[in-house]
């Protein structure tokens, strides 16, 4: 978590003096996930984390909205790579695609994000 949330908020408060002077559409965006409205078995601290980013996304736009600096979040969904199912992570292919199906439930269009 501490990389996760911390370099959000450390690059962000980085870049509003740059933001708050310059000129045109100024924005802020921020990758975040998906699942943290819906979170699954066995990724509570992915979770947490992810929903500390989204309240942090919303408390930015709020406190930014005077300066007329723009902040949003963009929610992604699993991403099925090679790394998922390599013997780093211990997770074996059949587990990581009933994990992908599973999470391709929870989603508008019913699919997995794909690495091309």
């Amino acid at each position: 978590m501490n990389l996760n949330a911390r370099s959000i908020v450390h690059l962000t408060s980085l870049a509003v003096p740059f933001l708050e002077v310059s000129k045109g559409n100024r924005s802020i965006v921020i990758l975040t996930s998906a699942n943290k409205d819906k979170p699954l078995f066995g990724e509570m601290l992915f979770a947490v984390s992810k929903s500390m980013i989204n309240t942090f996304i919303e408390c930015m736009a709020l406190e930014l909205a005077a300066s007329k600096i723009r902040v949003n979040g963009v929610g992604i969904s699993a991403i099925n790579t090679t790394f998922r199912s390599s013997k780093e992570t211990g997770i074996t292919e059949f587990e990581n695609q009933i994990f992908l199906e599973h999470v391709s439930e929870l989603r508008p269009l019913k699919t997995a994000q794909k690495v091309f």
